[in-house]
């Protein structure tokens, strides 16, 4: 009897249990149908492995098409000065590569700047083709600029240097009266005729400055009082020539020229002689 009803249940057992499995398949195949993610391709990693190890190999490969290192300066020059804007004392020199290679990137290259033999790391580094200094030299001195360039298993490398000039600020005098030209400019010593205006005109030669506005004058002549200018018109200089005695007179005209910044501070002093007849 006891064999018979553990038959039975055993017999139960199995009949419901394919029920249960079935069920366990259709509650599965919903939960994927509604799973839309699944769908989805997964990310392939093959092509950007593969452009990077391209990459890393056309830079193993590059090669050089051409390089130059340009460079300007802050200096102002008028805009008939027939040469070229020269670094002064106290003043800015930017410097650049251009350069172009085959094979992979310059922007992947390494950049590494001097001047004067001395490195200039926070200035230095991958894909760093400007430079930018300021003068520490004085006038007829020079600064040489030094760029070392190589990739990162040193299978390229160059070097590119120019040495630069410096000068000092300038001022030119000119006679208004005259055309302007530099071959014009006034001489230490001016001689004029007596109970007549005459005019003075300055070019400013490599300030720092933007345009030629930027800078302060200040106009001393002997026997009167100095005269401070800013501004437009401030480089010219009019003045009236009284009747003299018997005796020569002569006045000394002194310029005192300045950007009227802080850093850098430049400025400048001229003086002639005016000699009235």
């Amino acid at each position: 009897m006891k064999k018979l009803s553990t038959i039975l249940i055993i017999i139960v057992i199995i009949g419901f249990l394919p029920i249960g499995i079935f069920a366990q398949f259709d509650f599965l195949d919903d939960m994927i149908n509604d799973d839309k993610s699944i769908y989805e391709l997964s990310p392939d990693t093959t092509d950007t492995t593969q452009t990077q190890e391209e990459g890393a190999m056309s830079d193993e490969n590059i090669s050089l098409v051409s390089c130059d290192l340009v460079w300007s300066t802050d200096s102002y020059v008028p805009y008939d000065y027939p040469g070229r804007a020269l670094p002064a004392i106290d003043g800015y020199i930017n410097a650049s590569v251009i350069i172009a290679v085959t094979g992979g990137s310059s922007e992947n290259l390494q950049y590494s700047w001097f001047v004067d033999n001395l490195f200039d790391e926070s200035q230095s580094g991958y894909g760093r083709k400007d430079f930018k200094f300021g003068i520490r030299r004085g006038e007829g001195e020079t600064h040489t600029i030094l760029v070392k360039i190589f990739n990162e298993d040193n299978s390229f490398y160059m070097e590119k240097s120019t040495t630069i000039p410096i000068v000092k600020q300038e001022i030119l005098i000119y006679p208004s009266i005259k055309n302007l030209l530099f071959s014009e400019e006034t001489n230490k010593t001016m001689a004029v005729s007596s109970n007549r205006k005459i005019s003075f005109v300055t070019k400013p030669f490599f300030f720092s400055i933007k345009k030629a506005t930027d800078l302060n004058y200040n106009w001393g002549i002997s026997g009167q009082d100095t005269t401070q200018a800013t501004g437009f018109d401030s480089n010219i200089l009019s003045l009236s020539v009284e009747t003299r005695g018997d005796l020569l007179e002569t006045r000394n005209l002194l310029l005192t020229v300045d950007n009227g910044a802080l850093f850098p501070k430049q400025s400048i002093i001229k003086s002639m002689t005016i000699q009235i007849r």
